[in-house]
């Protein structure tokens, strides 16, 4: 195994050369995959239900939540599914997400409200809302269950500022960020520079859940809107950890950007277009961060959540002070054409395609359905 903590401090002009590729790494992880074969499954207790596992991507299994044992996260398998990833294209002094590091109360009102907006906007779905509201049931095992869905975690996955940070268990999209600079909507390769010699990738080995819980970070799961899945996201509360700098839990394993490198990467992802599936979200959340009126509903979540000693007028008044103001329905939504495709699909065969997927995944037999 390489000795990663030999690169956990910044490279200097004479020392670069000797650090690290992203090919590097990624071959230095599979080495680590290879010589300890197979899932640990010591992070997980011993009273702790799981379903299935396989080791490959794009499969999960089902852990009981530690609130509700009938209610289950899907965990994303992989050659190391107990092990979390991060890549950052530049060495950023503080790891955390945008709004801890911005301290006035405009911006963290606005965030907290579009989250509670799009949560509204996602249980009205028609198909999300049959998701969450009708248990799952495995007819082999007489199991039932509900399925998680974290929305603050998927606010979070799909541009909206929250005390969140992304994290995967897939090395690969670790790898693709640690070598792409986001700008106008489109992920470029670094091209290694004197301003952009370098950057950084996080490595949590073997995250004990035994001791975290499964709160810590929490998975994203097998969405409807398959692009968490497609990343194998979890999404960690840096409330918690505050810098992930200075997590000493976590390893920080500076590489040296080299274009040969960084290109094959690139090219072995696809150039992202495997991470990236088309759904309608992305364009719902960019609609929804252009807004400024907020539903009834969605401020009275954000007062009860964040707010509970204001009363529901202090907080219109608060929202005034910043130009924004309550509505009676959430100002955007999911377009009534995209809606009506999405259900004749999801009737005539898309139910039935993602119960299969996810029992299959779980328990390797084409059986479940919902509980009537």
């Amino acid at each position: 195994m390489t000795d990663w903590g030999k690169y956990k401090n910044k490279p200097d002009e004479n020392t670069l050369g000797k650090y690290p590729t992203i090919l590097d790494i990624m071959e230095g992880l599979a080495d680590y995959e290879t010589e300890h074969n197979g899932i640990r499954m010591y992070p997980l207790s011993e009273n702790r239900q799981w379903l299935y596992r396989i080791k490959e991507p794009g499969h999960y299994f089902a852990v009981q939540s530690l609130e509700d044992p009938n209610v289950m996260v899907l965990f994303p398998t992989g050659p190391s599914a107990f092990s979390l990833y991060r890549g950052e294209s530049k060495d950023y002094k503080e790891c955390k997400p945008s709004i801890l590091r911005k301290s006035d109360e405009e911006t963290l009102l606005l965030s907290r409200l579009q989250t509670e907006e799009l949560e509204c906007i996602l249980r009205n779905h028609p198909i999300i809302g049959e998701l969450i509201n009708r248990p799952v049931v495995i007819e082999k095992f007489g199991v039932q269950f509900w399925l998680k869905v974290q929305f603050e975690g998927l606010a979070q996955h799909y541009g909206i500022a929250t005390p969140f940070l992304d994290m995967t268990n897939n090395k690969w999209v670790a790898a693709f960020f640690a070598i792409t600079n986001y700008k106008d909507g489109v992920y470029h390769l670094v091209e290694p520079s004197k301003d952009q010699a370098y950057g950084c990738f996080f490595r949590w080995e073997q995250l004990n859940y035994r001791e975290k819980g499964l709160d810590v970070p929490q998975p994203l799961g097998m969405q409807y809107f398959n692009r968490p899945g497609c990343q194998s996201a979890f999404a960690l509360d840096m409330t918690r950890f505050g810098d992930l700098n200075n997590c000493t839990e976590v390893e920080r394993i500076y590489f040296r950007h080299d274009k040969e490198a960084n290109q094959l990467v690139y090219d072995l992802c696809q150039q992202g277009r495997m991470f990236f599936p088309d759904d309608g979200m992305e364009e719902l959340v960019g609609k929804l961060k252009g807004v400024k009126s907020f539903s009834e509903e969605a401020v009275e979540r954000c007062r009860v959540k964040h707010y509970g000693d204001k009363t529901f007028e202090e907080m219109g008044e608060m929202m005034a002070i910043s130009g924004m103001d309550i509505i009676d329905k959430p100002a955007v939504g999911f377009e009534k054409e995209q809606i009506e495709k999405e259900l004749e699909d999801w009737n005539r065969e898309g139910r039935k395609r993602y119960l299969t997927e996810l029992t299959t995944t779980m328990v390797g037999k084409e059986e479940g359905g919902y509980v009537e």
